[in-house]
């Protein structure tokens, strides 16, 4: 498959989604039940023909889901081309995933095939650290080597206990060196209400070489949180100094939603107007088209660039996106290029048989993992009656407590294993949360 346009798919489909995964109304009729697990199977997508003026299978991406650790994991993912000749899909490229007690990415592993032959191209580890406020989260890249594993780069994020990141960086091996040495470091900046107002990067190309900045990018923000203005400068080795290079404005509806983006850039001649974008929603309030123009200077208007389409299932999950680019300038709907990935999807109750839908209340959750030299917590309020039990993985309930006051549990007695830990108050489930036992 011809690597470039698979990214320039991914980057199309990213753009037609994005906003519409961040506001699905999940209230029905528009969202999905709640007591089901949904996650997607299989992509499949097209490629638009411009001689036939239709689609034609492309490449497909099969998703592999299991129970792990107590949750709805995916384990394995399949990339296949279709080869036209013999109508047959062919894979082309495989990743199996695990996952550790607290069902945190912890392995990947990926195979490509060429030819008749396949062969293991690289892993990637995860590893977690806590610290104050937060953990970092690193990842190892290993490529294959004369049949062996060698160090290639490492990423490392350091992220808020609510998961917004505060810095992240990246690092390569040096073979000679036998040792790390940074080559990207990024920081971000976060307004009284968290929400992102500045990213400040930085980058060099040898260890010994000192950092060089490239690029601010800054948030203006409504009163709502809403971003207003994205701002983007990058430093000059000329005039040792940020510059403006772009910067992009964005318009939202009387109901809150993004209408519009007009993205302008710093050209010789000055600022020029250069993409617009305008979005339209569903009753659900999902975006379902996107329509992509591009400025004309000489024309002194908006030209077409392209458009994407969303369309839904009747439970709410995307059942197909569709992208059509034109040509640069162009003044009529002819595409040069263009996709379509249909999605299908299979469901799963959210827990086995005879367990509760999780619910949290902050007060009463418990450390995970859990030791079973410990003891669970619980300061309950008066006027109550609690009953306190754990479900494990098979569905057997073990009682605990019933109790109508504050509680400590000890665990010394319970099996190590994956559980899922109930309240009830006043005999009505009011709790529930994974509990992993460790001895």
């Amino acid at each position: 498959m011809n690597n470039m346009k698979r990214i320039i798919i991914s980057i199309i489909l990213l753009w037609s989604t994005y906003w519409l995964f961040a506001q699905t109304d999940k209230s029905e009729p528009c969202g999905l039940q709640q007591d089901h697990v949904y996650y997607q199977v299989s992509e499949i997508c097209s490629d638009y023909d411009t001689n036939l003026a239709q689609f034609v299978l492309y490449y497909r991406t099969l998703d592999q889901y299991e129970w792990v650790n107590g949750s709805y994991l995916r384990v394995a993912e399949i990339e296949e081309d279709y080869n036209p000749v013999t109508q047959a899909w062919e894979t082309i490229f495989e990743r199996f995933f695990t996952y550790d007690e607290q069902d945190r990415l912890q392995q990947e592993i990926e195979i490509y095939f060429f030819s008749d032959s396949r062969d293991t191209f690289g892993r990637s580890t995860w590893t977690y650290q806590e610290i104050d406020e937060g953990q970092i989260i690193t990842r190892v890249y290993e490529g294959r080597s004369n049949g062996r594993f060698v160090n290639s780069f490492q990423q490392a994020d350091t992220l808020f206990e609510d998961g917004r990141i505060q810095d992240e960086g990246s690092l390569e091996w040096s073979a000679g060196l036998q040792d790390w040495f940074p080559v990207y470091h990024a920081s971000y900046k976060y307004d009284a209400d968290n929400k992102l107002i500045e990213k400040k990067d930085f980058s060099r190309n040898f260890a010994t070489e000192p950092w060089k900045p490239r690029n601010i990018e800054t948030y203006l923000r409504e009163e709502n949180g809403e971003i207003s203005l994205f701002e983007q400068d990058v430093w000059s080795e000329t005039a040792l100094d940020y510059e403006p290079f772009l910067y992009r404005e964005y318009t939202y509806d009387n109901q809150g939603r993004l209408s519009e983006t007009v993205e302008y850039w710093n050209l010789i001649t000055g600022w020029q107007k250069y993409i617009r974008v305008l979005h339209d929603y569903d009753e659900c309030d999902r975006l379902i088209y996107c329509d992509i123009l591009n400025w004309d200077p000489n024309l002194g208007d908006w030209t077409f660039r392209g458009e994407n389409f969303v369309s839904f299932n009747e439970l709410g999950q995307v059942a197909e996106a569709i992208d059509f680019y034109y040509p640069q300038g162009s003044t009529s709907r002819e595409p040069i290029f263009g996709s379509s990935c249909t999605y299908s999807y299979q469901t799963a109750p959210a827990l086995p048989t005879g367990i509760a839908p999780f619910t949290m209340r902050e007060e009463w959750r418990q450390p995970n993992p859990i030791s079973h030299q410990h003891e669970l917590s619980f300061d309950f309020e008066g006027g109550h009656s609690y009953d306190i039990f754990l479900v494990d993985m098979q569905g057997r309930t073990i009682v605990l407590a019933k109790t109508s006051h504050a509680v400590r549990i000890p665990l010394q007695d319970i099996q190590a294993g994956i559980y899922i830990l109930q309240v009830q108050e006043d005999h009505q489930p009011a709790f529930s949360q994974k509990l992993i036992i460790q001895h």
